[in-house]
This record gives C-alpha cells, sequence and structure tokens, in this order.
C-alpha cells in the first residue's frame, strides 16, 4: 500500500520542482558533464527517496524496477564520461527498456503493491528525462523534445496548487501504453536506425499522444472536482 503522509506529498512537489529546474538548467548550460553527472546524482537520490518513504518491499518486480533506475544512473555516468552516445550506452537503456516491460509484466502476474506502481511509474520519468535530455545535448535535436519530460512536472505543479488528482484506475491502460511509445520513440532516436528528420517526425507524434494524454486526465480531474464542490 502507499504510504499517504505530509513528508510523501512534500517529497512529489520536490521532485516536481527539481525535474523542471533541471531542464532549465540543462537548456541554459547544455554541457554534457555537467547534465549527466546531474542526472546520475538526481536519478540515484530521488529513487532511494521514493522507495524509502513508500516503504518498498524487495518483490522481484520491484526489485526489477530498482535495477532499471540504477541502469539508468550507470548510463547516465558513462554518458558524462565519454561525452557521446556509445554502443554500451545504448545497450543498457535498451535492457532498462525491456526490463520496463518485464516488471510489468510480473506486477499484473502477482498483483503488484501501489507503492509499486509509483516507482515504475518514477523510473519510467526517469527514463524520459535521460533519454530526452541526451536526443537534446548530444545529437544536437530540436530543444522541444525537453517537454517530454518536461510535462509531466508542469501537470504536477498545477495538480498541487488547484488541488486536483488523478484517479489511478482511469485511464491506467491508456497512460502506460502512451508512456512505452513515447520510450521507445526516444530510445530509437538514440540509436543509428532511423535518421534526424524521421526521429524528430515521429518524436512529433509521440508528443501530441503525450499531451492528449495529460490533458484528458487534467479534464477528467476539473469535472471531478466541479461535481465533489457544494452548490
Amino acid at each position: 500500500m502507499v504510504v499517504s503522509s505530509p513528508l510523501n506529498v512534500v517529497w512529489s512537489r520536490i521532485q516536481n520542482l527539481i525535474g523542471l529546474s533541471l531542464i532549465l538548467f540543462f537548456f541554459t548550460l547544455p554541457n554534457p558533464r555537467f547534465v549527466f553527472v546531474s542526472l546520475a546524482l538526481w536519478i540515484f537520490t530521488s529513487t532511494v527517496v521514493t522507495a524509502l518513504l513508500q516503504k518498498t518491499r524487495f518483490t522481484l518486480a520491484n526489485i526489477i524496477t530498482l535495477s532499471r533506475a540504477f541502469g539508468l544512473v550507470t548510463c547516465s555516468v558513462i554518458l558524462a564520461h565519454n561525452g557521446y552516445i556509445s554502443n554500451l550506452s545504448v545497450f543498457i537503456l535498451g535492457i532498462c527498456l525491456l526490463a520496463d516491460a518485464l516488471d510489468g509484466y510480473l506486477a499484473r502476474l502477482f498483483t503488484t503493491s501501489s507503492a509499486g506502481k509509483i516507482l515504475d511509474g518514477e523510473t519510467d520519468q526517469q527514463f524520459v528525462l535521460l533519454t530526452a535530455s541526451a536526443c537534446y545535448i548530444l545529437l544536437h535535436m530540436p530543444f522541444w523534445l525537453l517537454f517530454f519530460p518536461c510535462i509531466k512536472y508542469i501537470f504536477g505543479i498545477f495538480y498541487e496548487l488547484f488541488k486536483l488528482s488523478v484517479r489511478e484506475n482511469s485511464g491506467e491502460k491508456r497512460r502506460k501504453i502512451i508512456a512505452a511509445i513515447v520510450m521507445i520513440i526516444l530510445f530509437i532516436n538514440l540509436t543509428s536506425l532511423i535518421n534526424e528528420e524521421t526521429g524528430v517526425l515521429i518524436s512529433s507524434f509521440g508528443f501530441l499522444l503525450l499531451s492528449y494524454s495529460f490533458i484528458a486526465d487534467l479534464i477528467r480531474s476539473i469535472q471531478t472536482k466541479l461535481r465533489n464542490e457544494p452548490q
């Protein structure tokens, strides 16, 4: 079960603010070493703190999720050291992507806890943050790819400001499918499978899907809030 405490709420707000601040720093100071060392530190810290606050149990699915996060930390360190996208970094990201499908399957098979779902969603966001940053910093792709991770932080802050909430069971499958599509698109951009023009095209499609998903949740949350308000 999710540990719903004031400390968890504060930590969620801190994550949104730090995530958004990092993206702004990366945009204004696109130094590869600074960017990827910062990401390695942030992914490690964010994962450990979330796991501790949620009192995450060490089930097989959660162990795979944690391994994904530490794989992203390792990849960030490699990118900071090399300053370019190596075959090793692509391989690690590919393993992390496959592991996402595996831990999702195990979670459905054994019915994971809500804390496990939170950790899984956070690791997905970290994957998007790392790959979008690599596309912008190392491949010099358009800056708007940073909106992929940015949109979650912006909507998170918006939800906090206006006291909105998302019903996790409503649209959960849609959110997971679109998140998987976005991660695959960003990963493909880092490989030599497609050229930059094609990458920008499919990234535009992915961003439209992601925007639709967040806006659909926002509209549903506003409607729910209006229905529940006293007349």
